[in-house]
């Protein structure tokens, strides 16, 4: 094909010896060169990789909570607008969805616990049962927490407590967000 030894018309270098029977050096990466690359840029994705999941839990983690969070100060609320002392002592576990509304398989559980610290008008003024110095006046707490379900269990995300001291009302009406 004419041209100069070692050289095809088409003007690049081949492999193979020239006329002195030596290789020629051509431009390039060699093939242990490329390996290498490889290799380096596989456990660099790797390690992208693992760093990308942990980002990616952290923020659901994040979510979560905030979801969580705005679950339990939905019922503290809705605990002050019926009266702490209308709140029952306990009342099992409602789950809802992360929109706060009642749902039977809700990704959130929530849990509304009331105690009363005192009750100046009782005369055990403890949930208790027992007898408790003066106190001059009402007291109640009221502790909601909210889990949210991670696989077979449930972790913590909220706790929200509120504490109210005075005459506490005796109307309205309170029930779990889960009730109709």
């Amino acid at each position: 094909m004419g041209g100069r030894d070692g050289v095809v018309d088409g003007g690049g270098p081949v492999s193979g010896a020239g006329m002195g029977g030596r290789l020629e050096r051509r431009p390039g990466f060699t093939l242990v060169e490329v390996m290498v690359a490889v290799v380096i840029l596989g456990i660099a994705a790797a390690g992208l990789m693992g760093l990308l999941d942990q980002a990616q839990q952290q923020n659901a983690r994040r979510r979560s909570s905030g979801i969580a969070g705005r679950i339990a100060e939905s019922e503290v609320e809705r605990a002050r607008i019926a009266g702490l002392r209308n709140v029952p002592a306990s009342a099992p576990p409602a789950r809802v969805a992360a929109d706060g509304r009642a749902a039977t398989e809700g990704e959130y559980r929530v849990s509304v616990v009331r105690e009363t610290v005192c009750d100046g008008a009782a005369a055990t003024p403890d949930d208790a049962g027992g007898p408790s110095a003066s106190c001059g006046g009402a007291r109640a707490r009221v502790r909601v927490t909210v889990e949210h379900r991670r696989g077979a269990g449930w972790s913590t995300r909220a706790v929200r407590v509120v504490e109210e001291a005075g005459d506490l009302p005796a109307a309205g009406a309170w029930s779990p967000v889960g009730a109709p």
